[in-house]
């Protein structure tokens, strides 16, 4: 392996971005038959015939997508976690149903951001369900909801992908 290089610095940026995460796209990662990759961007996606990618529309401030590193410099080695988090709201069998097969599924995730980017986890190793909370709520303010977490441990953060990628997967 080459010597750890840097190759660029950043200059300050515009302080015009928004947090958060607007929808998420998810499919078995066994429905995606191949990606390309460059610079860290992806920009293929190739679905198995006849698959889809389902859409889950998020209300605002209601999901993130968290990539974090852990190196541990004795062994030499360094991963990522990284985690789609979300809440999806109304209790019901019908989403009772659906979410328990997402949480035991092997996932390809793919979340478009609040400011129109879009970034994948679970296309390297698969991502899946790794917490899930149901809650009525107490009050009749209190949230009644699921609070899902879809995680991906990989040698790499979460890939950025090409609009126009996505604009050509099968989303249902």
């Amino acid at each position: 392996m080459p010597p750890c290089v840097l190759s660029s610095g950043f200059s300050r940026d515009c302080s015009d971005s928004l947090g958060g995460i607007e929808e998420i796209l998810i499919s078995e990662r066994d429905n995606v038959s191949s990606f390309t990759e460059a610079s860290h961007e992806i920009t293929a996606i190739t679905q198995a015939a006849a698959t889809n990618f389902y859409r889950y529309e998020l209300k605002k401030e209601s999901g993130s997508l968290t990539s974090t590193s852990t190196v541990d410099q004795a062994a030499g080695t360094s991963f990522y976690d990284n985690v789609a988090a979300f809440t999806i709201n109304k209790l019901s069998a019908a989403k009772s149903n659906e979410i328990k097969l997402l949480m035991l599924a092997r996932l390809a995730v793919i979340v478009k951001t609040n400011n129109n980017k879009y970034f994948a986890i679970g296309f390297d190793q698969f991502a899946e369900g790794s917490s899930l909370i149901a809650q009525t709520g107490q009050a009749y303010g209190d949230p009644n909801q699921y609070q899902i977490e879809i995680t991906d441990r990989s040698q790499y953060p979460a890939y950025e992908v090409q609009a126009s990628v996505v604009s050509g997967l099968t989303i249902a």
